[in-house]
């Protein structure tokens, strides 16, 4: 649950255009996986979790070692650099 919460603030600093393609890999991979239940669980629409699969396939390994408080303060400095 925590590490939905920093995938969530991470996912925000990100260009709308990154966002809006992290979004499609999502939908089409869902769709490639509809028959496989044990992802289906973990990271699909009605079971798992989108915060839950950008934070397993894109962030985890950069930012495991962030707390919430450091991937906040990365997103005040992203908006204020704006």
């Amino acid at each position: 649950m925590k590490n939905n919460k920093k995938a969530y603030e991470l996912f925000m600093q990100l260009s709308p255009e990154k966002r809006k393609k992290l979004s499609v890999d999502w939908e089409i991979e869902e769709i490639d996986n509809m028959d496989d239940q044990s992802w289906m669980n973990r990271f699909g629409r009605w079971f798992g979790s989108f915060w839950n699969w950008l934070w397993m396939k894109h962030f985890k390994v950069k930012y495991k070692d962030l707390d919430m408080h450091e991937i906040k303060l990365m997103r005040r400095r992203v908006l204020h650099d704006k």
